[in-house]
């Protein structure tokens, strides 16, 4: 139907399908408001992807049902899983630590048994191991004389260390860190302690605690009386004469 101007456009009536709007250059040119369902049509011809024709609705064409999902934005499962996977960095600290292999640990342990080593068992792996890092460090420059000395073996590099000294390197066991007290190449305490079952009993690996349950302080003040006492390299290996440290096989915080 054409109006009486004779313009030959023809006129447009509210929320009708075919005269709601020309199109010019895929403009819409709306001669009068439409009403909701005209709208919603309109609004899908214009967001519609073309072909040739590059901008955001290609773009969204183009990713990822999940991120389409999600209003446009990428996926972050990436990225959030390498957050959670993230570890403490090592401890780059000083320290007077001897560092054990599986040729050197029993030879060294058993070289003097005047001496009494401190070990740590570990894994890098494990982030408690790395938490208690700078604790076990701090100890060794403390405590660290002639008679008093800290080690540590990485049981997740060297297998024979793990079998050896009954420390597992399996997540599950929760055994790591372990630390064990030596003379003479003979252990005199551990923990965290083993249950019958084999499982490892829950002690918290803390400044004080490693202090108290090894007696330190007693370890020290002897320990330090063999600077002034020259070893007989010619006589035979002497035995361990400094006396145990008086601990129960189980402490009243273990209670």
């Amino acid at each position: 139907m054409r109006d009486r101007g004779g313009s030959g456009r023809a006129s447009a009536r509210p929320g009708s399908k075919d005269g709601a709007a020309d199109r010019a250059g895929g403009v819409a040119l709306v001669s009068a408001p439409p009403g909701p369902l005209a709208a919603t049509a309109l609004l899908r011809r214009l967001v519609r992807p073309q072909p040739g024709l590059r901008g955001r609705p290609q773009a969204a064409a183009r990713m990822p049902p999940a991120a389409q999902r999600e209003g446009g934005r990428r996926p972050v499962r990436l990225r959030l899983a390498f957050v959670m996977t993230c570890k403490p960095p090592l401890y780059m600290g000083p320290d007077s630590i001897t560092y054990f292999s599986t040729k050197t640990i029993g030879e060294e342990l058993r070289r003097d048994g005047r001496v009494t080593w401190l070990v740590e068992f570990y894994a890098n792996w494990s982030s408690d191991c790395q938490s208690f890092a700078p604790v076990f460090a701090d100890l060794s420059l403390k405590y660290g004389c002639s008679g008093l000395k800290f080690g540590k073996a990485d049981v997740g590099r060297y297998a024979e260390i793990s079998e050896e000294y009954k420390v597992s390197s399996s997540p599950l066991s929760k055994q790591l860190p372990t630390l064990i007290l030596f003379r003479g190449g003979r252990e005199l305490i551990r923990r965290p302690q083993m249950d019958k079952k084999g499982r490892a009993v829950s002690w918290t690996f803390s400044e004080e605690n490693v202090i108290r349950e090894f007696d330190l302080n007693e370890l020290h003040r002897r320990g330090r009386s063999l600077q002034s006492e020259p070893r007989d390299e010619g006589g035979p290996e002497p035995t361990a004469e400094l006396p145990l440290p008086e601990v129960d096989a189980e402490s009243k915080k273990d209670k």
